[in-house]
């Protein structure tokens, strides 16, 4: 397959993108950060808390750039009737949370256990956050990702009941950043 280049195009030069004039094309991918945490972590409280280390900071380049966040973190919990919650935060800002209605969490993620008795209610469940930011910012940002449970312990990166098994894993959560271009 061929490809043949416009000259109102950005691709330019025998097929080579032409980034001399310092600009790239709406939706490139600018820059790329990202942090994994391997640790565990346990909460319990009914309060949105900051997980440590599951937090990213990225300086866009430009007021016009939108920030796209990637959250893949495992949660799980250790009773029947424990609900676990995940918010993600820009600053001091919610943001990508359901909209309020009465008494409801608004959230960005929603798990809970198995009401059986065996033991995949401690299973940890994979909760994949995606969202497009429009920050109109050229400052740094930082994400972070907080979570609550509803009455008791909830954990980050481990199984419910963590027993000393081959069959219980510990695995990582992860949060990246990509700055796109506006």
């Amino acid at each position: 397959m061929s490809i043949r280049s416009v000259s109102n195009s950005p691709m330019a030069n025998g097929g080579m993108l032409n980034v001399s004039s310092g600009q790239l094309p709406a939706g490139s991918v600018l820059q790329v950060v990202s942090v994994t945490k391997t640790d565990i972590y346990a909460l319990n409280s009914t309060t949105f808390t900051d997980i440590p280390g599951v937090s990213a900071t990225i300086t866009p380049t430009s007021t016009s750039s939108k920030i796209w966040v990637s959250v893949t973190a495992s949660v799980s919990i250790n009773d029947n009737n424990e609900r676990s919650y995940l918010r993600l935060m820009r600053g001091s800002d919610v943001i990508n949370v359901g909209d309020a209605e009465g008494n409801r969490t608004r959230a960005s993620f929603q798990g809970y256990g198995q009401t059986s008795n065996g033991s995949q209610k401690y299973a940890p469940e994979s909760a994949g956050l995606t969202f497009l930011d429009s920050p109109a910012s050229a400052t740094s940002l930082t994400y972070t990702v907080q979570l609550r449970g509803s009455s008791g312990f909830v954990y980050i990166n481990r199984n419910g009941n963590d027993g000393n098994l081959t069959i219980q894993a510990r695995v990582p959560s992860t949060i990246t950043l990509m700055e796109v271009a506006g």
